[in-house]
């Protein structure tokens, strides 16, 4: 889904840049687990700002699309 939308590098890249944490694609990884299962498992609150972000922004598209 985020493929559609973002590009992992683009997701990465933003991730990395925001946490100093690990490295990028672990931060991607924690990025769709969290999204998934909707799990903190103590991890950044910018990640999990991150999904919520996302999360409204696919429930607002859905939406829109709904409508054509």
């Amino acid at each position: 889904m985020f493929k559609n939308v973002f590009s992992i590098q683009e997701i990465s890249k933003t991730i990395n840049s925001l946490t100093s944490e690990g490295s990028s694609e672990e931060m991607y990884d924690n990025f769709c687990y969290v999204y998934e299962w909707r799990e903190e498992r103590g991890l950044a609150e910018v990640i999990v700002a991150a999904c919520d972000t996302v999360r409204l922004y696919k429930k607002t598209h859905d939406l829109v699309e709904k409508l054509k």
